[in-house]
């Protein structure tokens, strides 16, 4: 039989999380557990709990992010066993600011980046958001990406897990979903 084996982590990587083991901060009820549904031995994800709630899980990056000359690659499984009725599942990388309080977390805290799936009815998204200050106006602004053309309903029903990737390299930015 298969069993999992966690992947080493890259010293330059600013962030990396197996969740399973060690405390973040949260919001709502999670779990770490092996998945009844996929038989690899040894690997756990992070369940919730307590569906129909707003959930958040925090932690802050070892150092300050900058778009400049190093490229970004943001990765990671989502997996709905018993597909999802409304609820996203979308990493959001916070914009810096030295009052920062994680355990203050909610769903107005400013960000710089909004991206995974997203459900709610008969609506299937897969989110871009990238929100800056306009140099000109001084204002924030949130810029969208489009979304694709193909149906996206199959990563929301399919019980499969599904590997989300964002990559940006010179402020070119292109999103992935593997199958």
């Amino acid at each position: 039989q298969n069993a999992y084996r966690r992947v080493a982590i890259p010293e330059q990587a600013y962030f990396a999380e197996a969740f399973d083991a060690g405390a973040l901060d949260r919001l709502g009820e999670w779990v770490i557990e092996e998945s009844r549904e996929l038989r690899l031995l040894g690997n756990r994800g992070l369940v919730l709990k307590s569906p129909g709630e707003h959930h958040a899980i925090s932690a802050y990056l070892k150092k300050t992010y900058h778009f400049t000359d190093k490229p970004l690659c943001l990765q990671y499984e989502v997996f709905f066993p018993k597909g999802v009725d409304c609820g996203g599942a979308y990493i959001k990388l916070l914009s810096h600011s030295d009052d920062l309080c994680l355990s203050r977390f909610s769903d107005a805290t400013p960000y710089t980046i909004m991206f995974g799936p997203d459900k709610c009815g008969s609506s299937h998204k897969i989110h871009f958001i990238f929100r800056h200050r306009n140099p000109v106006t001084g204002t924030y602004e949130e810029k969208h990406a489009r979304q694709p053309e193909l149906d996206l309903s199959d990563y929301f029903t399919d019980q499969r897990p599904h590997l989300y990737t964002l990559s940006e390299q010179s402020v070119l930015f292109h999103t992935f979903v593997c199958i």
